[in-house]
């Protein structure tokens, strides 16, 4: 045990007398060793004690209970329900629950739990009551280790990442590693094709198994124990059982994809940045024109398309830069770039006064390039995005190439 030392506020300056049977004033001035208590509960009783004041107890996944009294100090000591306290933490394996008894309340509750790792400190605060400060598990971090990542068309994981633990219904749970099946149900099996969900760990016997949402939302869990943890709410109705930790959108043949043309796999704790990258499929001699006063997508063939896309959540950002070579086919025309942002109509013309980039090239002759580069920095909301190319001119033909999208979001 760490000693901690005391010392009485009172020091008497009168020097000892010869008699060494007697408390001298040398024994008053001295520093007090203190040591905090500790108590296993193997083989003992699970009941927390009086004597448990200023203790650290252990439990190894064995269930606790506190009856009113366990706080309350002997007199003569002032505030006899007030200033207990002691440490407890699960060493496990699994969950332990500690109960009230007898009208015991904690957090106002009649039971907290712990997870595996995690500990708490308890404190009397009346009569009957106790307030319950969790602390995360050691090693594990907190409830928000792990990052959602793209295994394969068929397969996702939730790997082990800045800790081991994530919160699920108020309590502390570990994160199987991949090498032991991870979390399980992280599979396209009954995904709708193109359709955007929400991935959250849920507890079904026992097992963290992932589960896929659609038309649902997320946000803070308001319930005692659980507080902070973003959890599902399906039709504003909150869902502890449910902690997010992704989303996901399945493509065209109903599989999951992640590459640098289309990020839809997101990762809600620890995300990493992610790059996007269109280019001109089609010959670049064969690159595009367009002889139209209005904007157009630039190559919008599902084949040859430059579109970039990606999932994302509320509060995150990127950027976005279309660049390349254009060139009109007569002196003095010009050709004009940029890019349209989820669908978003382009200002015709785009002006420094609405905020939205493009370039505007003024061409030398037939067959000159000129380099153009536009960029934007983009806010997101919760779900799916994409930006396109788009081009005009404002007579002739113009031609664009070696062109591409490029960019990252978070």
């Amino acid at each position: 045990m760490t000693a901690k030392i005391l010392r009485h506020n009172f020091h008497c300056g009168i020097a000892d007398g010869p008699d060494t049977t007697v408390v001298r004033p040398l024994n008053w001035n001295a520093e007090h060793d203190f040591q905090f208590g500790y108590r296993d509960v193997t083989g003992g009783t699970g009941a927390i004690l009086n004597s448990d004041h200023l203790s650290l107890i252990t439990t190894p996944g064995i269930d606790l209970m506190i009856a009113p009294g366990a706080g309350v100090f002997p007199t003569p000591l002032p505030g006899p329900n007030y200033g207990w306290h002691t440490c407890i933490r699960n060493v496990g394996p699994g969950g332990v629950v500690l109960s009230g008894s007898g009208g015991a309340q904690i957090n106002g509750a009649s039971s907290i739990e712990l997870g595996e790792g995690q500990a708490l400190n308890l404190y009397s605060v009346g009569p009957s009551n106790y307030a319950a400060i969790k602390i995360g598990a050691g090693g594990g971090g907190g409830g928000g280790a792990g990052r959602l990542e793209f295994v394969s068309a068929t397969q996702l994981q939730y790997a082990l990442f800045n800790g081991g633990h994530i919160m699920l219904d108020g309590t502390l749970r570990p994160i199987p590693p991949i090498s032991a099946g991870g979390i399980a149900g992280l599979t396209n099996a009954g995904l709708v094709a193109n359709t955007t969900y929400l991935v959250s760990a849920t507890d079904i016997g026992g097992v963290l198994t992932a589960d896929f949402r659609t038309g649902a939302t997320h946000g803070p869990s308001q319930t005692a124990g659980n507080e902070g943890t973003e959890i599902i709410y399906v039709s504003g109705t909150p869902h502890d059982e449910l902690s997010l930790i992704g989303m996901c959108r399945t493509n065209a043949s109903a599989q999951f994809q992640d590459d640098r043309k289309f990020r839809f796999v997101a990762s809600w704790f620890n995300p990493h940045r992610r790059s996007l990258i269109g280019d001109m499929t089609v010959s670049q001699l064969a690159a595009p024109s367009l002889t139209v006063s209005t904007w157009a997508e630039l190559q919008p063939t599902s084949a040859g398309s430059m579109r970039v896309a990606w999932i994302g959540f509320s509060g995150r950002g990127g950027w976005i830069t279309f660049q390349g070579n254009s060139y009109n086919t007569a002196q003095n025309f010009r050709c004009y770039s940029t890019f349209e942002f989820d669908g978003a109509a382009i200002p015709d013309p785009p002006t420094a006064a609405n905020s939205y980039p493009f370039t505007d090239i003024p061409v030398l002759g037939n067959n000159y390039g000129n380099a153009f580069s536009v960029h934007r920095s983009i806010d997101m909301a919760d779900g799916y995005h994409f930006a396109a190319p788009f081009g005009r001119v404002n007579g002739n033909q113009g031609t664009w190439q070696y062109s591409r999208l490029d960019g990252w979001v978070d």
